[in-house]
């Protein structure tokens, strides 16, 4: 097995961690609107009627 440079080992890493949080974001994105969406609508009426 040959030595690994730490260019290699970076842009693995970046990748894996693009992966991961893609996967988490596409798994997560029903939570994320359920939680978020109507808070944020709650916010932004606040701040536009007010």
């Amino acid at each position: 097995m040959r030595e690994f440079s730490r260019l290699e080992i970076v842009l693995v890493a970046a990748a894996f961690a693009l992966v991961t949080l893609a996967l988490w974001y596409l798994w997560l994105e029903p939570v994320w609107k359920a939680l978020a969406l109507p808070r944020l609508h709650h916010w932004i009426y606040g701040a536009v009627c007010v």
